[in-house]
């Protein structure tokens, strides 16, 4: 089947690309925009024109927060606006958690000093035209949104808009909580208002909106070996719930995040709250980081997203295996999702989570406990200490179905 380029925007979504990380390799020589140039060039074959007119980074833009690495950052995002294959109208940035600096000289660095790094390097690309993200009028809503980090970019089309939420995953990010999200419901409110000041701006357009940030707030697979191994390490964004049930009452049709490095989409819906709406939530995968720390999946990847008014056509892109992927998503749900080249048509369920790779299929787990039970026990319990306790309890035996 061949999906011939629409009249959709064409949104690029990468995540993790952790400049710093380990010894160069030799594939290292090969700039992030290359990779991806050659990737979307690989469709042209097939009559499908994938050029991006937005780019979505959704965190972990270094390794550990230094200067350095924000520089390299900057060098591999200036290079979009630079090659001649990309016609980029703007660039949405989003913090991770490697982008908060913890420790400098051996010392814990001050609440408010942790994100310094990373904001210099977000003001950077604004200040040199990279990072080209849109405000609004409204002074107090922009202060507001700035308190959080949350950036945004709104862009007409004939028929539709389409308003893409940069927000902020790492509020409560801290070396006693590595890894765990939270957004926070004063978040939650700036956020809101900005979906309403869009509403009242789009003149009865059919307004597409997007969610884009770090952490994880669905499971990217149904079981996650490291939790099994050390329940330390799970990372499930605190008020999960919470956030994904203001996504569905907010009318936000797709989630976008990273930190996992493992591609994956789940559609999620609260039938009490919202009966006619579902959220599609998709993982980038990561893009640049070393193999040793891809997981099962062991291939970088993005996604490329073609948005219109009815649907959404969702492109996974994966490195060492030259094929590509097709979904396509109607905004309005119910849908169905069908994989091609090296996925199985596989049912998409918030307790069975995720998509399996062929390559996943010999691979031996731990199957007397499934540790989607527990993100499923997580999503349900807001506060934090009883989620970490029930967690613990239930960690063995598994809890029944």
């Amino acid at each position: 089947m061949i999906y011939k380029r629409g009249s959709g925007m064409k949104i690029l979504h990468i995540s993790d690309i952790h400049m710093g990380t380990g010894e160069k390799r030799e594939e290292d020589e090969v700039t992030l925009v290359e990779k991806i140039a050659d990737a979307i060039q690989g469709c042209e074959s097939r009559g499908i024109d994938l050029r991006p007119d937005i780019i979505i980074v959704t965190g972990d833009f270094t390794t550990a927060a230094t200067a350095s690495e924000f520089e390299q950052a900057f060098q591999q995002l200036k290079a979009f606006h630079e090659n001649d294959y990309f016609e980029i109208k703007k660039i949405l940035l989003v913090p991770g958690n490697h982008d908060y600096l913890w420790r400098e000289s051996g010392e814990p660095v001050p609440k408010e000093n942790r994100y310094i790094e990373y904001r210099n390097f977000r003001d950077h690309c604004r200040s040199e035209g990279i990072c080209n993200d849109d405000r609004v009028s409204d002074d107090r809503l922009k202060k507001e949104l700035e308190k959080y980090l949350v950036s945004h970019i709104y862009e007409e089309e004939k028929d539709f808009a389409v308003l893409m939420i940069g927000m902020n995953s790492v509020v409560l990010e801290s070396e006693e909580r590595k890894g765990q999200g939270f957004f926070s419901q004063k978040q939650h409110k700036a956020c809101r208002k900005l979906i309403q000041y869009y509403k009242d701006k789009c003149d009865n357009k059919e307004l597409v909106v997007l969610a884009a940030f770090h952490h994880h707030i669905l499971p990217v697979s149904s079981v996650e070996k490291e939790t099994i191994k050390s329940p330390d390490r799970f990372s499930l964004t605190l008020d999960a719930r919470r956030t994904l049930d203001f996504f569905l009452e907010n009318d936000i049709d797709m989630a976008l995040h990273g930190h996992e490095h493992q591609p994956s989409i789940v559609n999620w819906g609260n039938k009490v709250i919202h009966p006619d709406r579902q959220l599609y939530v998709v993982a980038a995968g990561s893009m640049m980081e070393s193999r040793e720390q891809l997981g099962d999946i062991s291939r970088n990847s993005f996604m490329l997203y073609n948005i219109t008014k009815e649907k959404a056509e969702v492109y996974l892109f994966q490195s060492q295996i030259n094929n590509w992927d097709v979904m396509e998503l109607d905004n309005k749900g119910p849908y169905s999702l069908e994989f091609y080249s090296s996925y199985k048509n596989i049912e998409c369920d918030v307790y069975k989570n995720a998509f399996a790779p062929i390559e996943l299929e010999n691979v031996e787990f731990d199957t007397s406990v499934d540790t989607s039970d527990l993100y499923y026990l997580f999503l349900n319990v807001l506060d934090c200490a009883d989620a970490r306790a029930g967690i613990e309890k239930y960690i063995n035996p598994k809890i029944p179905v």
